[in-house]
């Protein structure tokens, strides 16, 4: 979420995919923390960003929009 603050819907699910083809790649760790937390990948976790958008994010949208990338992982 806050890679993709004041994004668009569309926006955020790019990120998402974006985590998501990471872990997928051989060039990057294969979880989701580990793909997040990598070295200069996401500015937002090393700027602290991260840690105000978990206090104002909407959960119910990010659920959805982490819900429906799930086929993908397949």
């Amino acid at each position: 979420m806050a890679e993709a603050e004041g994004e668009s819907e569309l926006g955020k699910r790019l990120v998402i995919d974006t985590v998501l083809n990471r872990t997928a790649h051989p060039d990057f760790p294969n979880t989701i923390q580990e793909v997040i937390s990598y070295p200069n990948a996401f500015t937002s976790y090393w700027d602290g960003r991260m840690e105000e958008a978990e206090r104002n994010y909407d959960l119910e949208q990010m659920a959805r929009l982490k819900y429906d990338a799930l086929p993908r992982l397949e």
